[in-house]
């Protein structure tokens, strides 16, 4: 049996979603686990809970709301994922004919959708280009990409012990299965309204879309492969300091043949479209109208393989366990380095009883796809190793408000194996 003293349950066994996992203390000497973790979410910069609430509802959008909306600025963000993961984890020292070995396996499926844009352009989405005309807007540094695939990922985790301090080392490689993608990318680009409507003026610089094959989106269908690679270093000192790094998802997807892109350079007027005698207008007028912008504007490229990069994700924490009480607290700062994704810093605490199967945990972070938010988990310890976890990153949402700036909650199962 692996004796890794681990004192605060912060060993993230590289699970996407970098919350404590609970029970780790008590079940110390448990060398196997089983746990099933889902866990959504979706935050903003700049939209309120309210908000969110409501167009989810499909409710109506009126003029008080939309004044709470709006956005000023460069660097708006929008973004939400759907992580879903089963992993087992074996610490058995004989596992690998070693002391201190173990192994992990896992199975994922993430779906993410983020977007960087100008204030400017989500205004002229919610209100329209009649209340901004004669000004010229923003509408480029714009930056959306969704997604969604699956993950199998073989790991091997390695631990050090001694009288004073402890380490323990992991790292994965996956097979990536992806199933759809589809992204957009504009550098640069304005927006100009004649004060009297007589025309439009759209610039657009080095604008790109790109799919993956628009025929076949279904779940599992194989669109593209992919592979990762993630790594985890943990110390632990003086039974009561913990640091850790983590490097998680680095790697890439490259979709297949039957993907394409197109791209969108160049300054148009446009100055509306002049009918002929309505009884003379073809079926295939504006049709044709379209096809002329298209083919003058847009260059699009069919058939055309690219690469994608993961959503890989770095991260540092720092633990302390209190002497007489039971609790410990913790700062963590995470980092993804191709999102839309402020960095996240956040300040947690963990209450972990002795006597009563109650866990409970909270953080406060600033970053993210939104801007401040609290989290809280509950665990509950049902007895002979089976433990669950109701968590929530934004805690503060969960009733509508307008200050708050996200959703999400998540669920965690473990089942710890501990031999007799």
């Amino acid at each position: 049996m692996n004796p890794v003293p681990i004192f605060l349950p912060f060993f993230m066994f590289l699970n996407s979603n970098q919350s404590p996992l609970l029970w780790r203390d008590q079940y110390r000497q448990a060398d196997q686990l089983l746990s099933f973790h889902t866990e959504a979410s979706v935050q903003s910069s700049h939209l309120s809970t309210d908000g969110m609430y409501l167009l989810l509802q499909g409710g109506v959008v009126d003029e008080a709301l939309k004044n709470s909306l709006r956005a000023t600025g460069p660097g708006q963000r929008l973004g939400g994922d759907w992580n879903t993961q089963l992993r087992y984890t074996n610490l058995n020292d004989s596992a690998f004919g070693g002391k201190g070995w173990g192994y992990t396996l896992a199975f994922s499926n993430r779906l993410i959708a983020e977007s960087r844009y100008h204030g400017d352009a989500f205004n002229l989405l919610l209100d329209g280009n009649a209340p901004t005309a004669g000004e010229t807007l923003q509408v480029g540094d714009a930056f959306a990409q969704s997604y969604m695939y699956q993950q199998v990922e073989v790991g091997m985790v390695k631990s050090w012990v001694s009288e004073k301090a402890a380490a323990s080392m992991a790292f994965s490689v996956g097979f990536v299965n992806a199933n759809w993608y589809r992204g957009f990318d504009a550098p640069s680009g304005t927006w100009y309204t004649d004060p009297i409507g007589s025309y439009i003026d759209f610039e657009a610089e080095d604008w790109r879309f790109e799919t993956s094959n628009p025929e076949e989106n279904g779940f599992f269908f194989p669109n593209g492969t992919g592979v990762s690679f993630s790594f985890q270093y943990e110390w632990h000192w003086k039974k009561r300091h913990m640091l850790a790094f983590s490097a998680n998802d680095v790697g890439f997807i490259r979709w297949s043949q039957k993907s394409s892109s197109s791209d969108l350079d160049g300054s148009i007027r446009w100055e509306g479209v002049v009918l002929p005698n309505i009884t003379n207008i073809s079926e295939g007028f504006f049709e044709d109208y379209a096809d002329s912008l298209q083919g003058d504007y847009l260059t699009e490229n069919p058939n055309r393989a690219f690469s994608t990069a993961l959503p890989m994700q770095f991260n540092i924490s720092y633990g302390y366990k209190f002497h007489s009480l039971p609790l410990a607290c913790y700062g963590q700062i995470r980092w993804r380095p191709l999102s839309p994704w402020l960095p996240l810093s956040t300040l947690g605490f963990l209450w972990s009883p002795e006597k009563i199967p109650l866990r409970l945990a909270g953080t406060l972070g600033y970053g993210g796809y939104g801007t401040f938010q609290a989290g809280l988990d509950l665990g509950f310890n049902f007895g002979k190793g089976y433990t669950l976890q109701l968590r929530t990153g934004n805690v503060e949402g969960l009733i509508p408000n307008s200050f708050s700036t996200g959703l999400g909650a998540g669920i965690t199962f473990t089942k710890y194996f501990v031999k007799p």
